[in-house]
């Protein structure tokens, strides 16, 4: 606004322009002020109980789904715990475990092995596998990645050693996560779910990994000695068709 009742010239250092064909005086300019204030907070208040109502059901929404969640591992759990009174062989019992494992947390492979303390290297008790990771777990490949002390999360981004970068890229995964458990006299064992994808690990899929590791370890006691799985090979493709 340009202002056309100037009282004394002389406060300012510079005459007053001139020309101009729309002036205002004080109270027009002060009356115009006023009205963009007025709509200017209708305007933002407008856009504040947008945004609160939006978050509003964002978290309705975000809730339902975490609720949804919740529910659909505890059903899962459940699930895992009727395989207590399953009277199939252990290694149907282990593959069904980590299959509903597998098909919830969708990893690229899941594998249980397990090793004594006479042994050098673990034995492969069961496997779950999104895709084919040809002899992942061959004993080429048994590095001490994989028989860690305690429970060891690698995402694609997490910060890591050296050495443990040597050791994701042989097994050919960008992450992972080993949860070890302890079994009765001198074995252990290990649940491994691997991955070749950009994942970051949430908090809930690590929780939910943690109460299925402590199924297994029920499981495997009760159970007793577990058979290794047997590989197939090119020459046991070959018998069977001579056969």
């Amino acid at each position: 606004a340009v202002t056309a009742d100037v009282e004394d010239e002389g406060e300012y250092e510079n005459p007053p322009l001139e020309g101009f064909s729309c002036v205002a005086d004080e109270k027009q300019f002060l009356r115009v002020v006023d009205t963009l204030r007025a709509l200017t907070d209708e305007l933002l208040a407008d856009k504040l109980t947008l945004r609160q109502a939006l978050r509003r059901c964002e978290k309705s929404l975000s809730a339902r789904q975490e609720a949804e969640g919740r529910l659909r591992r505890s059903e899962l759990l459940r699930e895992m715990m009727w395989l207590f009174v399953s009277q199939d062989p252990a290694q149907e019992v282990l593959q069904r475990l980590l299959k509903m494992l597998g098909e919830y947390l969708s990893p690229g492979i899941i594998a249980l092995y397990t090793r004594k303390k006479d042994q050098t290297q673990p034995r492969v008790a069961a496997t779950w596998e999104k895709e084919p990771y040809p002899e992942l777990f061959s004993s080429k490949n048994w590095s001490s990645i994989l028989m860690v002390e305690k429970t060891l999360i690698l995402s694609y981004n997490s910060t890591v050693s050296e050495g443990e970068r040597e050791q994701l890229d042989a097994l050919g995964l960008t992450g992972m996560i080993v949860m070890p458990g302890k079994l009765e006299g001198d074995e252990d064992f290990w649940i491994c779910l691997g991955e070749k994808r950009q994942r970051v690990w949430e908090l809930w899929e690590i929780r939910f990994v943690g109460e299925a590791v402590k199924i297994l370890q029920s499981l495997l006691k009760r159970r007793g000695q577990v058979s290794p799985v047997k590989r197939k090979t090119a020459s046991d493709a070959g018998r069977r068709k001579k056969k």
